[in-house]
């Protein structure tokens, strides 16, 4: 802990929270710490301020024994400040003779370090280069990562010739955004002849809902790391909607307008993290030669990835009971807030006011008449994010819709993406969302954006799953999405909107961020965002939904 803090400390300097995570490593290092942190604290007065809440209550306590005490100096060696930023403290000197260091040392410390940290994914792959490296260091291993005991690297035969690669880290999004990152990374890959590597990253469970197509020039972080090295220099790249815009104009630079290959020439290594879908800018890049293709989203999944067989095997089972098909379906897909989770879209409430239940209603019954004329009855498969919005919504279906002829939804439903039957259970939703005949979405308090929507839709395309099951009654993509929202005009709540995927907009952070060397990137996707990209149902849009 002393070593992942102080050397935190080091890179991140007076931005948040090397200080603070100091601090308490001292508090909790009893034996010999505790008179350290007090003057630690006060080589760098301006922060004290900034210090989390429950780190100045811990600050004071530890003042106030400190000033009872005499205010005594640190024992030496003390932690010494030289004013710009940079700390030294003899007691992190931790380096060992070189005569000393036996080979692939660094890199078994890195196995270790990330063992204690528990990514037991990056300290398995630090090993198998450790051990390759050395292999008399599996001596210490029991030690140091006990559990690894059995563990074999690779053998030289299967190392493969150094080459290019794109390593894609998944930030803790939810199963929508992860796909639309890794077809965008995919394509990034393919157009700068690299090898793309899955890391699963903070979003380790999603391997319970996806599984990687033996595809070539598509990896998982575990197989391609012999040659990746783990302390080899690296090109990051970052892209997300809420960014610091100067890192956000660079990236509009890089994919919008260079050409790619010669941009990230120099870097073996290239690693990626998003929350975004950026084919698009990758399709209007004018540096693009003939011949150079970028896969649509829908095709791009299918080629790298497929519902796991758990969630497969899940929906399939629910779906047979149900006699799923048996009428016309009707997929609700209601996006409301939780505690806890990241709320980007911004929905205002756990579940949906009676005034956009009512909409619902009418919106479902518009929507059946309209791709199926009048019919006898057709079924609702109900799916939300909260409980809440789920039971409310469908108690008003209920009593409100005369030819709903029942409510189906996935039983024992685990909400929690964060969990390994929490990703199972959410593929299994987006599964049965595929198989529907309408999809209609709602985004409480919002226009409706949703990627989990645009992964539905995609899935439709890989129906094997459900081969056993009643035809599709159209078969592709639906003819489009219908969207609820009190948003968008006051006459209107049924919407219609495209199927395809989209970028989500970066456009507010201003034309000088959009506009590159190449022209301005966002604008020429041409994208209508929020309420312009929905046409109303029922009626012609009003001066005000026009605007």
């Amino acid at each position: 802990m002393a070593i992942y803090a102080w050397r935190n400390l080091q890179l991140v300097k007076h931005s948040c929270c090397g200080i603070d995570n100091v601090a308490v490593f001292l508090s909790r290092a009893r034996k010999f710490a505790h008179p350290y942190l007090v003057p630690f604290l006060h080589l760098t007065p301006e922060y004290l301020p900034n210090l989390k809440k429950e780190n100045k209550a811990m600050y004071n306590s530890f003042k106030e024994w400190w000033e009872q005490n005499g205010r005594k100096p640190p024992p030496p060696p003390a932690i010494e400040f030289n004013g710009e930023a940079t700390w030294n403290w003899e007691w992190m000197k931790v380096v060992m003779p070189a005569d000393r260091v036996p080979e692939g040392w660094e890199v078994f410390t890195q196995a270790a370090l990330l063992y204690r940290l528990r990514d037991y994914e990056g300290a398995r792959s630090a090993l198998g280069e450790a051990l390759r490296i050395n292999s008399e260091l599996a001596l210490a291993t029991d030690e140091l990562l006990p559990g690894f005991h059995s563990f074999v690297p690779p053998r030289a035969a299967l190392v493969p010739v150094r080459t290019k690669y794109l390593v894609c880290y998944n930030p803790q999004v939810g199963l929508g955004n992860v796909a639309v990152v890794m077809v965008s990374a995919l394509n990034l890959a393919r157009l700068t002849g690299r090898v793309l590597v899955v890391h699963w990253n903070t979003n380790l469970v999603t391997r319970h809902a996806w599984e990687l197509l033996d595809t070539p020039g598509v990896r998982l972080l575990g197989d391609a790391a012999p040659d990746l090295g783990l302390v080899e220099p690296v090109k990051s790249l970052y892209m997300f909607h809420m960014m610091d815009s100067d890192m956000l104009a660079g990236m509009l630079e890089l994919l919008g307008c260079s050409d790619l290959i010669s941009s990230l020439n120099q870097h073996r290594i290239v690693t990626l993290s998003s929350n975004l879908y950026f084919t698009p800018i990758l399709q209007t890049n004018p540096q693009l030669l003939p011949g150079q293709e970028v896969l649509p989203f829908a095709e791009g999944l299918k080629h790298m990835l497929t519902p796991s067989q758990k969630a497969k095997k899940r929906a399939l089972s629910y779906a047979n009971k149900t006699a799923w098909g048996s009428a016309p379906i009707v997929a609700v897909h209601i996006r409301a807030r939780e505690a806890g989770e990241d709320n980007d879209d911004w929905p205002t409430a756990e579940s949906p006011d009676q005034d956009l239940l009512v909409s619902l209603t009418k919106c479902i019954e518009q929507a059946v008449q309209n791709e199926f004329g009048d019919i006898k009855a057709w079924d609702v498969y109900l799916a939300a994010t909260t409980e809440k919005a789920r039971k409310v919504a469908s108690e008003h279906l209920k009593q409100s819709s005369k030819k709903l002829r029942r409510i189906l939804s996935l039983p024992k439903l685990e909400r929690n993406r964060h969990t390994g039957s929490g990703a199972v259970d959410s593929m299994a939703e987006a599964l049965l969302l595929s198989r529907a005949d309408i999809f209609v979405r709602l985004v409480v308090g919002t226009t409706g954006f949703s990627t989990f929507a645009y992964l539905s839709n995609a899935l439709r395309s890989q129906g094997d799953w459900a081969a056993a099951l009643p035809p599709l009654r159209r078969e592709g993509f639906v003819r489009c999405n219908y969207v609820v929202t009190s948003k968008c005009g006051t006459e209107h709540r049924c919407f219609e909107a495209p199927v395809e995927v989209r970028m989500a907009d970066v456009s507010w952070h201003g034309k000088f961020v959009t506009g590159r060397s190449c022209g301005d990137v966002i604008a020429r996707l041409n994208q209508k965002i929020g309420c312009d990209g929905l046409t109303p149902i029922g009626g012609d849009a009003t001066e005000e939904e026009e605007l």
